[in-house]
């Protein structure tokens, strides 16, 4: 650091505190700058106490050189920051060109994209209406096909329901057709029976009609011609008048004796 001669007094009792490295490079400058220096215009440094003494002369030459040193460097500062921001400037303006012709190729390709995502929404959504009628269909089919197989369920229910009725006919059928059989035999053997029983009664009639019809105990033996009834046997023939049947109460010119075997 510089200070004025006044100053540079005020702080000769006080050390300048400096970092030992600035001091290596400072004394390094201060005697490149004594060795063309007037001996009143030398630089003194006390390195043990990092004391820097410099002559009001020599100070204010510095002073003005350093003022001169920063308008320079201000306006070379400035000069070169005007190019650098031009510099900027037109650099960001062809970045910005470039970045606008970027954004409006990605726009265009954004729009492209768009409008094939639109068409692809469009036939996607065609495509949901169509899969969602194919499953309309689909269920009304399920429907249908559930309806037909309830009424398949409910016609094979009636179907066994009716073999199950048909199956109990059967068996009462078999049952009465056993109890048919079972009276078809009673009522052969009584047909039997009574055939048997005619045929006994048939004869037995004969057996009686071949009787004397007064006294019912021998056999007839007398036949009337004209009425031509066998009436009597020999001792009720005996016993009547002779030629009046007593069957017809008719007379008869002839009657015959017959002779059975």
């Amino acid at each position: 650091m510089y200070y004025s001669s006044t100053r540079a007094k005020e702080l000769e009792k006080f050390p300048n505190i400096m970092p030992k490295e600035d001091l290596k490079e400072l004394s390094s400058i201060i005697n490149l700058l004594n060795s063309t220096a007037n001996p009143d215009e030398k630089i003194g440094l006390n390195l043990q106490y990092r004391q820097l003494k410099v002559p009001e002369k020599t100070l204010l030459l510095i002073e003005e050189k350093i003022k001169n040193a920063n308008r320079y460097l201000k306006n070379e500062i400035k000069d070169e920051n005007i190019q650098r921001i031009n510099r900027t400037y037109e650099d960001n303006k062809s970045k910005e060109e470039i970045f606008i012709r970027n954004k409006e190729i990605e726009k265009d390709n954004l729009d492209k994209t768009i409008k094939k995502l639109n068409l692809e929404e469009v036939g996607l959504s065609q495509e949901y209406e169509n899969i969602n009628n194919r499953l309309y269909n689909l269920d009304e089919n399920m429907n249908a096909i559930r309806k037909d197989n309830e009424k398949i369920k409910n016609s094979i229910k009636s179907i066994e329901n009716e073999r199950k009725n048909l199956e109990n006919k059967i068996s009462e059928l078999e049952e009465q057709n056993k109890i048919n059989y079972d009276k078809k035999k009673k009522l052969n053997e009584l047909n039997a029976y009574l055939k048997e029983q005619k045929e006994l009664k048939e004869e037995e009639e004969n057996i009686k009609e071949m009787l004397c019809y007064k006294c019912k105990s021998q056999p007839r033996i007398y036949y009337y011609s004209e009425c031509k009834h066998l009436a009597l046997c020999k001792d009720c023939f005996e016993t009547i008048e002779k030629n009046t049947c007593p069957i017809c109460k008719n007379n008869n010119e002839l009657v015959m004796k017959v002779l059975l075997e």
